[in-house]
C-alpha cells in the first residue's frame, strides 16, 4: 500500500462494486487498515451507495476505486464526480477500469478516451501514464469487447493537464504529487 502513497495517519476510502471478490475486498482493506494506524480511518463504500454516504468535502487523502483485485468496475460520470468531491487538495485516488479498445455495442464500456474525457470533466486533470497490460484468458471478462485494462491513479489539487491518448494507462493527477513509487502496482497485486 505504501506503493500507491498510503501512510500512517491518513483516512482512506476504499469503493468497491459487486464484481469485488470478498476476500480480495477484506485483505485489502486489512493491509491498509494495519498501514494507516488505528488513529485514521478506512471507509468501505459500495460505489451504487457512495453519493448517499454523506461524506464530508475533501474528508479523504485516498481514494481506491476498482483497485480490489479481480474487480470489474465501471465508474459512472456521477461516481468520478463524488470521488472528486470527496479528495482532499493534494490527495491521491487510484482507479481501475476495463476499457475498450474501440466503441462497440456495450457502451457502458468507455474507450480510453472516453474515460480521460469522463475523469477530466469530474475535476481530475493532469494526466500521465502508469503502465500498460493486456486482459488474459486466466481473467474472468464479463464484457467480451474489452481489450485492455485502465488503471488510473489521480492526484487532487491544480494543474495543468497533459494527456497520452495512445494509451490506455493513465495517471491522473490534480495539484501535489502523492509520492508514488516508480511501479505502482503493489506486490499484493495479481
Amino acid at each position: 500500500m505504501a506503493e500507491y502513497g498510503i501512510s500512517a495517519g491518513q483516512h482512506v476510502a476504499v469503493i468497491w462494486d459487486s464484481s469485488s471478490p470478498v476476500e480480495g475486498l477484506k485483505n485489502m482493506v486489512a493491509k491498509i487498515q494495519a498501514l494507516v494506524g488505528p488513529e485514521s480511518r478506512v471507509s468501505v463504500e459500495n460505489i451504487d451507495q457512495l453519493s448517499h454516504s454523506a461524506h464530508a468535502k475533501s474528508s479523504f487523502d485516498v481514494v481506491l476505486s476498482g483497485m480490489v483485485p479481480g474487480s470489474m468496475t465501471l465508474h459512472s460520470a456521477e461516481v468520478l464526480a463524488e470521488i472528486a468531491r470527496i479528495l482532499k487538495p493534494g490527495g491521491c485516488v487510484l482507479l481501475k477500469e476495463p476499457v475498450a479498445a474501440q466503441i462497440g455495442d456495450n457502451s457502458r464500456i468507455k474507450t480510453a478516451a472516453r474515460l480521460l474525457t469522463a475523469l477530466m470533466l469530474s475535476g481530475l486533470v493532469e494526466v500521465k501514464e502508469v503502465c500498460v497490460y493486456a486482459l488474459t484468458t486466466s481473467r474472468e471478462l464479463p464484457f467480451q469487447d474489452c481489450m485492455v485494462f485502465l488503471h488510473a491513479m489521480l492526484t487532487c489539487g491544480y494543474g495543468n493537464s497533459v494527456s497520452s491518448p495512445q494509451r490506455m494507462i493513465l495517471v491522473l493527477k490534480r495539484g501535489q504529487p502523492c509520492g508514488l513509487s516508480e511501479n505502482p502496482l503493489p506486490s499484493w497485486w495479481s
